[in-house]
């Protein structure tokens, strides 16, 4: 065990990211292990005092922008819907026209389909 430490300083010797990474995690472990005092519970409660109002607004604000989208991703869709409706309806009157003047073109000539004379 006593080759561990040394083992993991060459290694992190070639990577400051990974040396920076692990003194942020000690760092972050020994803080979480300490209680807070007096001016950080101060410090923090300031902060939160100032942040909430820009939180708030960001959030509102956010909302509306998302509000907005889904707005015009219903239009969107019911624009879509619409010209489907549409085609759909053209379609089947020109189709049912087509089957009316076959039938037609076929009495002229004096058969019915699925008739055999």
């Amino acid at each position: 065990m006593s080759a561990a430490p040394g083992q993991l300083r060459r290694q992190a010797a070639g990577n400051p990211l990974a040396v920076g990474l692990i003194a942020v995690g000690v760092g972050w472990l020994a803080g979480s292990l300490l209680p807070a005092s007096r001016a950080e519970e101060r410090a923090a409660t300031k902060v939160k005092e100032a942040a909430a109002p820009a939180v708030t607004s960001a959030a509102k604000d956010a909302a509306a922008n998302l509000q907005d989208s889904a707005q015009q991703a219903a239009e969107s869709v019911k624009a879509a819907a619409t010209d489907a409706a549409a085609t759909v309806k053209d379609e089947t009157a020109s189709s049912a026209h087509d089957v009316q003047d076959q039938a037609q073109a076929q009495a002229a000539r004096g058969s019915v389909p699925g008739s055999h004379q």
